[in-house]
């Protein structure tokens, strides 16, 4: 299982999108990971 760090400003939608799209696939199982923490500069 891979742990994910994730770095984003989050200023778009895209960027929140693209987070949650990762989320859903690793709750599904689509993605042998999970996102460990996310770090915000925000």
């Amino acid at each position: 299982m891979l742990n994910i760090g994730w770095f984003s400003t989050g200023r778009d939608e895209a960027a929140r999108q693209l987070l949650q799209a990762v989320q859903d696939k690793s709750h599904s199982g689509d993605i042998n990971g999970k996102i460990s923490f996310v770090f915000s500069n925000r």
